[in-house]
């Protein structure tokens, strides 16, 4: 997916974005809400709600907060078309963007794979400024349709 050349290269500085925080809110709330109305035994559901709280807080801290030395901190493309990611550690390391990546209007989520793992990066409107998440949304369209359209869209 790296074979395409653009002119300037490209840097994601990754932030938090608020409206990610509501959405996730919302559905782990949802959920949670949901399941105090099933007919099951109070065990069952306390696990359950256990086990949504847990995953609610690994996901804020992932996708959210960004906190850990392993989240990434930076994505960038330089001009030959190579993805670079840095780690909060200012680890800079290639990867290469896979084709299941989403693009959306409102959302990109980019997901990457290098030869240790595989890495997602969830990116909406509010993650970025105006230009910058366009510009990136620009370039994925480009690189999407010189892929016969491998990069899911919406």
């Amino acid at each position: 997916m790296s074979s395409q050349k653009f002119e300037t290269p490209l840097q994601i500085n990754l932030q938090r974005s608020n409206l990610l925080l509501a959405l996730l809110v919302m559905m782990f709330l949802g959920a949670l809400s949901l399941l105090w109305v099933l007919p099951w035994p109070v065990y069952v559901v306390l696990l359950f709600s256990l086990l949504l709280t847990v995953s609610f807080f690994v996901v804020l801290d992932q996708h959210v907060l960004r906190r850990g030395q392993q989240q990434l901190k930076c994505v960038s493309q330089d001009s030959s078309g190579q993805w670079w990611l840095q780690k909060q550690t200012g680890e800079k390391f290639t990867a290469q963007l896979q084709g299941d990546s989403y693009l959306h209007p409102r959302l990109v989520v980019l997901n990457f794979k290098n030869i240790k793992r595989r890495y997602s990066v969830v990116l909406m409107q509010d993650s970025l400024d105006r230009a910058s998440f366009r510009r990136l949304r620009v370039r994925l369209l480009v690189m999407g349709s010189d892929l016969n359209g491998c990069l899911r869209q919406d």
